[in-house]
């Protein structure tokens, strides 16, 4: 099989592959050390984060037929880009949901109903202003969170933005693989934040069976009403004891660096095929993956990097609101992970000196 995995970022992806010998190519954004190195051949596609144009989507297509991929894997990068996506899943065999399914589930607006019919509880969403309360400003499409914003009375909003409604509650996520019949849960986590924005900075594992019984309910609820393959995850909030769903991402997640050492591209090979679902056998641990992102622009060449960071920068210039580099963790408990992540962030600080520290975000939970 000559494997090709495309994505915004796609370190994760490729790494899952490399495990599971499948020797990917990789094309994403970035490029960094760590995706050169578990990646066959790679390319570096901006045009993933930017947005695409006919020459930039050319390019794509000469890489991936001279390489010639016999097989696809997409994570994020086309929620917006849904003509291209059609293209890709009608040209080569691509591992992943339908063009179909992935415009319904990036459609708030139909998805909505969907909720309501079912019984599943979700933030009311809109097309016009509201007039009071607290809403976001989401993106058709959008993903990874940097697009959400705070309404406020009187803004602009543009015509592929919408609002929904601020939903109170813990912000979670949930990982699973279906096959188009069925799904079953990988497992649940606590999603993070960006300090300045929504942006998606990593997630922690969350050892809780009732929330792994209301994920995997509500994902049994959906699948009656779209049959996702695959690899898929869920975005919600847990309120209460009980969960309002907020985005479901029909396609690789980056959650799945919290389930190192499980097949999961075989999982959602299998799964895509339609094929009985393979039982995971899930380590009960504690884990928490977490972005690094730069807060002013900051130049990372001649920078050391620890071999314990991952999605390590290949030098040059990265932009404020860009990610820097990654920390991971996992132990017996989560005081355990979040000692490690706070030893990793202040040797980092130290050997990285004050003016570039000062540069990027570091959590402080």
């Amino acid at each position: 099989m000559q494997l090709a995995v495309v994505s915004q970022s796609a370190r994760i992806y490729a790494n899952f592959a490399h495990e599971a010998g499948l020797a990917p190519d990789v094309i994403d954004a970035f490029a960094d050390i760590d995706t050169r190195a578990c990646a066959n051949r790679w390319l570096q596609c901006k045009a993933l984060v930017s947005g695409w144009n006919p020459s930039d989507f050319r390019i794509l297509i000469d890489r991936l037929d001279a390489w010639q991929t016999d097989t696809l894997v997409i994570g994020s990068g086309f929620e917006q880009a849904l003509p291209q996506y059609a293209w890709l899943y009608q040209h080569y065999t691509l591992a992943g949901n339908t063009p179909q399914v992935m415009d319904q589930l990036k459609d708030p607006f139909w998805l909505a109903p969907i909720c309501t019919n079912l019984g599943i509880a979700s933030p009311e969403v809109r097309q016009t202003a509201p007039v009071s309360g607290r809403w976001l400003v989401k993106q058709r499409g959008g993903c990874g969170g940097g697009h959400i914003k705070d309404w406020q009375a009187g803004m602009m909003v543009a015509q592929h933005e919408y609002y929904q409604a601020w939903q109170a509650g813990i912000s979670v996520g949930a990982l699973f693989v279906g096959n188009g019949e069925h799904c079953r849960l990988v497992g649940v986590h606590q999603l993070h934040e960006a300090l300045d924005s929504y942006a998606y900075a990593g997630a922690s594992r969350l050892l809780d069976a009732s929330l792994d019984q209301a994920m995997q309910a509500l994902a049994d609820c959906l699948m009656q009403a779209v049959a996702l393959k695959g690899i898929f995850s869920i975005d919600a909030r847990w309120h209460a004891g009980r969960l309002y769903l907020l985005e479901v991402n029909p396609r690789l997640s980056a959650s799945m660096r919290l389930y190192v050492g499980l097949p999961l591209m075989q999982a959602h090979l299998a799964g895509c095929r339609q094929q009985a679902l393979p039982i995971l056998n899930v380590s009960i641990y504690s884990a928490s993956h977490r972005i690094l992102y730069a807060g002013q622009s900051v130049d990372v060449s001649g920078l050391r990097m620890p071999d314990w960071l991952e999605d390590r920068p290949n030098g040059g210039m990265i932009e404020a609101g860009q990610p820097v580099c990654s920390l991971y963790a996992q132990g017996e408990n989560m005081f355990e992970v979040q000692q490690q992540l706070l030893q990793q962030q202040e040797f980092l600080k130290k050997l990285w000196g004050t003016y570039v520290s000062e540069r990027i975000q570091f959590f402080n939970d």
